[in-house]
């Protein structure tokens, strides 16, 4: 990856290593799947990548996905909260976190096992 000075602010980039060189870029092929960096990304896919990695969304957890986050979210907000409170004690989180009722089970699969692939 190189130019990253050229890139608009927040713009998302994965990429092994920062170059300062000019490469020889040709295009091959559109729309086949690629493997980077060990995962491989297929036409249409959805990616998820942050500054820890990247994974493709298998399609059977696509639906439940939006729910998941919302509850991702509604969890973290209570950690949050109170860890930002002075006098702050684990132990008032644990029992808030006890409140909160479990989600749909995006880990098991009935029927096929989509895998989403980590680097």
């Amino acid at each position: 990856m190189r130019d990253l000075g050229d890139l608009p602010d927040g713009f998302p980039v994965i990429a092994g290593s920062v170059g300062v060189s000019h490469g020889f870029v040709h295009v091959c092929e559109i729309g086949t799947p690629v493997t980077v960096f060990g995962l491989t990304v297929a036409d249409g896919d959805l990616v998820h990548a942050d500054r820890h990695g990247a994974l493709v969304i298998p399609d059977g957890y696509l639906e439940a996905l939006g729910d998941a986050i919302g509850k991702l979210m509604e969890t973290e907000a209570i950690v949050l909260s109170a860890a930002r409170r002075p006098g702050f004690r684990f132990r008032g989180v644990r029992a808030r976190l006890g409140r909160v009722r479990a989600g749909p089970n995006l880990i098991r699969h009935e029927g096929a096992k989509p895998k989403a692939q980590r680097v």
